[in-house]
């Protein structure tokens, strides 16, 4: 089976707008990533604008987060969104999180 996604990446009035038009237009799955908002938090707005759609994170850096918060975070997402979400983490590097925070 063949699944079709997209990546969603903007400020949130306009990744709404991209999450409901991602829907109508029957694709099933949206991702977003740590960039100009935090990927969970923007999963998590996904989840309270969509309905259908399977909702994931592309790269959320895991290192510099909690890991009891992060397990906590991401159980609580995939309860609002109905088990649509789907986390995926990344280790970076030490670089890449000094520039991202």
């Amino acid at each position: 089976m063949t699944s079709l996604g997209v990546a969603l990446g903007a400020p949130f009035p306009t990744l709404r707008d991209l999450a409901v038009r991602v829907e109508e237009l029957g694709y099933d799955t949206a991702w977003v990533f740590d960039g100009l908002h935090d990927s969970l938090i923007q999963a998590a707005a996904l989840t309270q604008w969509t309905s259908r759609i399977r909702i994931g994170t592309d790269v959320t850096l895991a290192f510099p987060l909690s890991p009891a918060a992060l397990a906590q975070q991401t159980r609580d997402i995939n309860l609002l969104s109905g088990d649509r979400f789907t986390v995926g983490l990344s280790t970076a590097n030490t670089k890449a999180i000094r520039q991202h925070y």
